[in-house]
């Protein structure tokens, strides 16, 4: 799921500017089915995972969408997950992506990619 530019969690701004520390470990091993730098759907490119937006089935990332050169969030299934178990995630984002209320993130794209 994609949101735009802001997130509804306190503190976490996406238009503010990647710390220069959170550049990847090229040699570190990969935990994700994706990285930092990673293009998701051929238009979200991956910065950074969202301090504190993890959870036991998906992590929330920091990207920017190419296509319209706006900031977003990007919610990224585990890697252990396929296609039948994102399945109620997919159906999630299309219940709420017409849904306008205050404090819920808009969805405005939903994907799924093997990796």
């Amino acid at each position: 799921m994609v949101t735009p530019g802001t997130s509804d969690r306190p503190g976490v701004d996406l238009r503010k500017p990647e710390p220069a520390s959170s550049a990847p470990d090229p040699s570190a091993p990969r935990r994700s089915p994706v990285a930092a730098g990673d293009l998701l759907a051929g238009r979200y490119r991956l910065e950074r995972p969202l301090p504190g937006a993890a959870g036991g089935s998906a992590v929330l990332w920091k990207a920017v969408d190419e296509v319209l050169a706006r900031p977003v969030a990007v919610t990224v299934l585990a890697a252990r997950t396929r296609h039948g178990v994102a399945r109620p995630f997919l159906d999630a984002a299309a219940r709420t992506g017409p849904v306008l209320a205050p404090g819920l993130a808009r969805t405005y794209d939903a994907a799924f990619e093997e990796r």
